[in-house]
């Protein structure tokens, strides 16, 4: 398995994100217990829909099911995943890149390389193949991003993000696939 390996130790991590959160959703916490269980999060009425989708996440032995956000404006020049700490820890990864301060619309961010994991989607009605994916950690976000690369790989085509639906490449467009609930750590 490819995890945890170092990435490019001397340059910073090959990130653009332009939006970081679905455009700023609220909180939605209910207790702490939910950020270091990536706990279901609900919709909520009135709140924007967002494309996520069912992933599982590798490193080594261990597999960890969540949702992910699809964003169209994580802007990478190779498949990226950016995991909030609390996961990344739970996925036994450490930091072994330079850390680096990223400015977005809603704030300042610090982000680290932490080295390769797969992932892969994770639907109940076909295996879908694991992709290398370099993982970068990050102290402020709670869910999983996946860049516009990553999300390519993936085979994701993603049909409406404002209704959050979404198939995969080699689907009819009959066949669309709902969002999954925000999983929040």
């Amino acid at each position: 398995m490819p995890c945890p390996q170092p990435l490019v130790k001397d340059k910073r991590p090959h990130v653009l994100l332009t939006m970081v959160s679905g455009g700023g959703h609220e909180e939605n916490r209910e207790d702490e217990e939910a950020e270091e269980t990536g706990q279901d999060q609900g919709a909520g009425e009135g709140r924007p829909m967002v494309v996520r989708i069912p992933i599982a996440i590798r490193c080594r032995e261990r597999v960890i099911e969540t949702s992910a956000l699809v964003n169209s404006g994580y802007e990478a020049d190779r498949p990226e995943v950016l995991l909030p700490a609390s996961l990344a820890r739970r996925l036994g990864l450490s930091a072994t890149g330079a850390e680096a301060i990223i400015a977005t619309p809603i704030g300042i961010g610090r982000l680290q390389e932490v080295g390769e994991v797969e992932v892969r989607v994770a639907v109940s009605d076909r295996e879908a193949p694991w992709v290398v994916a370099y993982a970068l950690m990050s102290f402020e976000e709670r869910e999983v991003l996946l860049s516009d690369y990553l999300t390519s790989a993936l085979s994701i085509a993603v049909e409406d993000f404002k209704e959050g639906l979404w198939r995969f490449r080699d689907e009819p467009l009959s066949r669309l696939r709902r969002s999954s609930l925000p999983r929040l750590w």
